[in-house]
C-alpha cells in the first residue's frame, strides 16, 4: 500500500523514477536470507512422502486461486479504459477509482479475523457475492458512485480470498516442505491466473458472441454468483444444518 502511494510522486517527478519502487526487493532479500528458517524437513524419506499420495485438495485450492486472479486483475487493466469508454470522468478520476479500491482491500485485510471468526466456512462465499456484486454494479454502473462502490467491493473482496487461500494451503500441507513447495505454487497460480485473464475473457466474448468491458464485468460477475452457490452448497454438505445441535444434544443426553 505504501509503495502504491509512493510510486505516484516518483512518476510526478520523472516516470523513470517510478521504477525504482521495485528496490523493495533488496529489503525483501535481506529478510528472507536473516529470518526465514531453513524448509529442509528431517526424518522423512522421498519415499515415505510419496506414500501419502497427491494433495488433491490443496491443488483444487491453488486451481481456484488463479481463478480468482483471473477476475481481480481484470479491474486493473479494464478500469481506467472503461471510464474513458464509457465517458465517465477523466484520468484523476481512474486515479480516485483505484485508490478507493486498493483502501477497500486494505480495509477489510484488517477486518478479515472477525469476519473469519463469525462466518467460519462461509467466509469465502461473502468473497465471492462481494467480488461479483462489485463486477455487476460496474456493469450496470453509470455514474460515478455506483463505480466507487462497486470498484470498494472489489477491491475489498480479494483481502477475503487472499488470506483464506493461504491459511487453507497451510491447513491442507502434511510438513512444513510440502507447504513451502504449495505456497511456491499458490503465488505461481496468482500470477498465472493474472497472465490468462484477458485470453480468458476474449473466449468468453467468441462463445457468448458479445465483447465490451460490459460485457466482461457481468461476466465476472455472474460466474462469481455461481461460485458463491457452489461455496454455499459445498458448505451445507459438509456440516449440514442441525448437525452440530444434534450431536450435541446426543453428548449431553
Amino acid at each position: 500500500m505504501i509503495a502504491s502511494f509512493s510510486v505516484a510522486a516518483l512518476a510526478a517527478a520523472n516516470w523513470r523514477l517510478a521504477f525504482l519502487i521495485y528496490m523493495i526487493a533488496v529489503l525483501v532479500l535481506v529478510l528472507n536470507l536473516k529470518y526465514l528458517p531453513d524448509d529442509r524437513k528431517k526424518g522423512e524419506t522421498s519415499k515415505e512422502r510419496k506414500q501419502r499420495g497427491f494433495n488433491w485438495k490443496a491443488w483444487f485450492v491453488i486451481f481456484c486461486m488463479a481463478g480468482i486472479n483471473v477476475a481481480f486483475y481484470t479491474f486493473s487493466t479494464s478500469i481506467a479504459l472503461f471510464l474513458k469508454s464509457e465517458s465517465i470522468g477523466d484520468d484523476t478520476t481512474s486515479g480516485y477509482t483505484v485508490s478507493v479500491f486498493m483502501a477497500a482491500g486494505f480495509l477489510m485485510g484488517i477486518a478479515v479475523p472477525g469476519i473469519r471468526k463469525g462466518l467460519k466456512s462461509f467466509t469465502v462465499t461473502l468473497g465471492c457475492v462481494m467480488m461479483g456484486a462489485g463486477y455487476a454494479g460496474l456493469a450496470l454502473s453509470g455514474s460515478m458512485p455506483l463505480i466507487i462502490l462497486s470498484s470498494a467491493c472489489v477491491g475489498a473482496s480479494y483481502s477475503i480470498f487472499y488470506s483464506s487461500v493461504f491459511l487453507k494451503i497451510s491447513d491442507l500441507s502434511r510438513d512444513d516442505q510440502e507447504n513451502t513447495a504449495l505456497v511456491t505454487f499458490t503465488t505461481a497460480g496468482m500470477f498465472f491466473g493474472q497472465t490468462i485473464s484477458v485470453y480468458l475473457l476474449q473466449a468468453a466474448e467468441a462463445v457468448f458472441h458479445m465483447e465490451g468491458y460490459r460485457f466482461r464485468f457481468l461476466f465476472l460477475g455472474g460466474a462469481l454468483f455461481l461460485a458463491a452457490a457452489i461455496c454455499v452448497i459445498c458448505c451445507f454438505l459438509k456440516h449440514p444444518l442441525g448437525m452440530e445441535k444434534r450431536s450435541a444434544e446426543a453428548v449431553n443426553g
